[in-house]
Formats: C-alpha cells, structure tokens, sequence
C-alpha cells in the first residue's frame, strides 16, 4: 500500500511552472535546428570517422532522450495543474539532470573534436559548438527553475 500521509499536492496554476515548460519547448526547438547541422557533419568524413564525432552523438542522444522524457513528464504534470514536490524532485533527478549531464559528456567530445587540426577550421564544427553551448545555458536554467520550484514547495510545506 502507498503511504499517503507525507504525499502533499501542490498546485501550481501560476507561471513558475510554465516557465519550465517554455524553456524546455525552447531547448526542444534548439535540438531540432542542430540536426541539420549533425547530418552536414555526418555527411563529412573527416569529422564523423573520428572517436570523439562518435562519442559526442552518443552521449548527444541520450541528452535528447533524457530530455524528451523530461518535457513530456513536464507536460503530462502541467495538464494535471496538480503537483507534488517529489514528483518535481523525480523530474529533475531522473531526467533533467540526466540530461545535463550527457549534455556535459558531449560536450567534453566535441571540444576535443573542435580541438583536432583537421576539424579546427571547420565552420560546420564552430557552428555546433555554439549551438551547444545555448542548449547548455538553457539546460541550467531548466535546473535554476526547478530547484526554486523545489525550494518553493518545501517551505510552504513546512509553513503548512
């Protein structure tokens, strides 16, 4: 049986939440933009037969998992309008910061990648770089608005 007694619900009508979701909505939008340039870079066999291109897509598609996961945990809670402070919690341990972190293992492959003489120059490769690294500030503020959020629910539990 689920115990029930600590198991608070929260609602969240107002903006704090629907920040999150724009900014994941965002970030979505971000990724979908950066195919076109993985595919150009794929298509490009100086860059795509190289360990690091591999390991960067791997841990770039995991970050892609972690994050549609996360967005769709996001909007099956914004339709509720109800939520519980350890769901928020799940959402950002599980997934968000899941995704973070992929993020950070790809990012450490592209650099090195960027990094390589026969890619330094490559604009396709200073392009994504950047990109990257927008999808990364966006990632942490995805985390600054949950771990508030958090923050939020917790004291006003304890006022409670």
């Amino acid at each position: 049986m689920v115990e029930l007694q600590n198991f608070y619900l929260v609602s969240c009508k107002g903006a704090e939440f629907n920040g999150v979701l724009i900014l994941m909505q965002l970030q979505n939008n971000y990724i979908n933009q950066l195919h076109k340039h993985l595919d150009d870079l794929a298509a490009d066999f100086n860059v795509s037969n190289t360990t690091e291109f591999k390991e960067f897509m791997m841990h770039f598609n995991l970050f892609m998992r972690n994050h549609a996961r996360s967005e769709g945990f996001s909007n099956a809670m914004e339709t509720i309008q109800v939520y519980n402070h350890s769901l928020l919690d799940k959402l950002l341990s599980s997934d968000v910061l899941a995704a973070a972190e992929e993020l950070e293992a790809a990012i450490v492959y592209l650099e090195m990648l960027a990094s390589q003489s026969q890619t330094r120059t490559n604009t396709k490769i200073v392009v994504l770089n950047q990109s990257i690294s927008i999808l990364e500030e966006t990632q942490l503020k995805i985390i600054e608005f949950l771990e508030s959020l958090l923050l939020t629910f917790r004291q006003n539990h304890l006022e409670n």
